[in-house]
């Protein structure tokens, strides 16, 4: 286990191999998450979208895989303008990702 910056212990190898990207950010109608972890950690998460207030936002989205990453694209056609955290947990591992609406 490992200390951060902050002095938080966490595992030694959760968030060292996993990279998170978001494409476009800031959005207009649609955005793609890559998720890459280097094992297959990915295969089962929970994921939410939450607003600058951090009410949770109902959201569709679609999981793919394509050779060792996994892709959601997030359907952002019905999101108002603003601020969102997009949350993903698998096992212990959880993180966040900011995401900008536009118009």
């Amino acid at each position: 286990m490992d200390k951060d910056i902050t002095g938080i212990i966490k595992p030694a190898d959760a968030t060292k191999s996993v990279n998170v990207t978001a494409s476009p950010n800031p959005m207009k109608s649609e955005t793609k998450i890559q998720l890459r972890s280097g094992t297959d950690m990915f295969q089962i998460f929970d994921a939410d979208l939450f607003d600058a207030t951090g009410r949770r936002i109902e959201v569709e989205y679609v999981k793919e895989d394509v050779n060792g990453f996994t892709f959601i694209r997030l359907d952002a056609s019905q999101l108002s303008t603003g601020i969102y955290l997009f949350r993903i947990a698998s096992g212990s591992f959880t993180t966040f990702i900011k995401l900008a609406k536009i118009k």
